[in-house]
């Protein structure tokens, strides 16, 4: 017999409850909650290689349904987000092309390679307080921002052929906290200077 907050007994099964439903006093609701987890927990492997069985067996007939699903999502409706008509200029988040040339030019492959140069060369330390072992990063000693102003550099095959932002003399390794502490870090002393 279970007993609501009010005292009632609890439930329409029960002649003495009428259509009364009441609120469970809370330790039998704990008590519930706890044998229904404790049945979970006897019953946990059975369930989980039911599941794993189910799979199985229903593997091609769920993947069917992923494929029919995605269909009716997207190809039906005349959007398909891996044709070329959702990429680029065409996608309908495009902002017309808004990545800016320094964005750009750390992700070439030369600046990849500069980066990997300017560490191997420095034995991958901090120049400035000798860390080891830490996130580091190759710190230009004149200005990214700067080269780019000085040989005028405003597509990706003009940063291409600059002998001057690849030069590896030009680079050091700092830590994070080192590179921060330095007057052209994120272009400072360049904007400084307007």
């Amino acid at each position: 017999m279970k007993i609501c907050k009010d005292g009632r007994i609890y439930g329409q099964n029960n002649k003495e409850a009428g259509d009364h439903l009441g609120i469970l006093t809370g330790c039998n609701k704990e008590r519930i909650k706890e044998k229904a987890r404790i049945r979970y927990l006897k019953n946990r492997d059975k369930i989980i290689e039911k599941a794993r069985i189910y799979h199985l067996k229903n593997h091609d007939k769920i993947k069917e349904r992923t494929r029919i699903r995605y269909l009716k999502t997207y190809v039906k409706k005349g959007h398909n987000p891996n044709s070329a008509a959702s990429k680029g200029k065409k996608h309908w988040n495009w902002k017309g092309g808004i990545t800016t040339l320094s964005e750009q030019i750390h992700h070439l492959p030369e600046y990849e390679q500069w980066r990997s140069d300017v560490f191997q060369r420095d034995n991958w330390t901090c120049q400035t307080c000798g860390k080891r072992g830490i996130r580091l990063e190759a710190h230009h000693i004149k200005s990214f921002k700067q080269i780019l102003k000085d040989n005028h550099i405003t597509k990706i095959v003009e940063a291409q052929m600059c002998e001057e932002l690849w030069d590896v003399n030009n680079g050091v390794t700092l830590c994070k906290d080192c590179h921060e502490l330095t007057e052209n870090y994120g272009g400072k002393k360049l904007e400084e200077g307007r």
